[in-house]
């Protein structure tokens, strides 16, 4: 009698265990699940936020490409303005001191004239 107890309270035992294991590999099974839908979920926003960050960062390359092709437009135009008044003022000087030779020369000119009559008065 004592052995048929213990064989039934062993078999008890034996079905309790083997109930607590299907609860805890039917948690487990449903973990894992849950897991794999977030894991999937996740996965799935970074991998979109990592495709617009892309996109953000073609598009801002873009920009700035097209910002410095007009920086380089806008300082290639100044620099050719500078340059237009540069020559203009080259020009000008060139002119002012043209005219100053000419002034000098016809000054000096008439200096040796008036020598020359003074000089041809003295003689």
């Amino acid at each position: 009698k004592l052995l048929d107890e213990f064989q039934e309270a062993f078999e008890e035992e034996v079905r309790v265990r083997k109930a607590r294991e299907e609860v805890i590999l039917r948690q487990m099974d449903q973990h894992e699940r849950h897991i794999t839908q977030n894991f999937d979920v996740e996965y799935e926003a970074r991998v979109k936020r990592v495709k617009e960050i892309q996109e953000e960062l073609v598009a801002c390359m873009k920009s700035r490409v097209a910002a410095d092709v007009e920086l380089d437009r806008v300082c290639q135009e100044e620099v050719d303005k500078i340059q237009t008044l540069i020559d203009a003022e080259v020009s000008q000087r060139e002119r002012q001191d043209d005219n100053i030779m000419r002034a000098l020369d016809q000054y000096t000119d008439k200096m040796q004239a008036s020598l020359e009559i003074v000089n041809s008065t003295n003689a």
